[in-house]
């Protein structure tokens, strides 16, 4: 059996409905961790329009795709830190989404989208890349850290309704 050829691009267009379907699926996985994700399409659409904003001002929605078909995609943003950051230190880029398809996972495509990622990055001249994974996420979490990706601070929640 010939092995399937990753492409890694920028989204287009054309790549809509796959990754409305992406971030759908992706909401409703996250919204068993945190009871928060909206789980109907008009929210993936939402999300996809903030996302295509967020990237075209700075930054690359970037998609895996294997012979014809969107596998996955990752959001790639370029941000600044406050002033108390080392000033070299300060340009950062963030992993603002990241998502493999059921039937691709466990083929490298996340690790392949991430070292795009980090070339987009190193091109730059960006010294660190960042992302937010929720603690339930062990898959994910496992993936990142085979990136070497390391934990660096810790997001807490308090919810303040009863």
């Amino acid at each position: 059996m010939a092995a399937m050829t990753l492409l890694i691009r920028a989204a287009t267009l054309d790549d809509h409905d796959a990754l409305i379907a992406q971030i759908w699926t992706l909401n409703c996985f996250e919204q068993e961790l945190t009871h928060d994700r909206r789980t109907d399409l008009a929210g993936a659409r939402e999300t996809l329009t903030d996302m295509i904003a967020a990237a075209s001002e700075d930054g690359a929605l970037l998609v895996a795709e294997q012979d014809g078909t969107v596998s996955g995609h990752l959001c790639l943003l370029y941000q600044s830190d406050d002033a108390y950051v080392i000033e070299e230190l300060r340009d950062h880029a963030l992993i603002s989404s990241l998502f493999v398809n059921e039937p691709w996972r466990g083929k490298g495509i996340a690790r392949g989208l991430i070292a795009h990622a980090e070339a987009l990055c190193k091109a730059r001249g960006v010294q660190r890349l960042r992302l937010f994974t929720l603690s339930g996420n062990a898959r994910a979490r496992h993936i990142y850290e085979e990136a070497g990706f390391s934990v660096q601070g810790l997001d807490m929640v308090k919810p303040l309704t009863s």
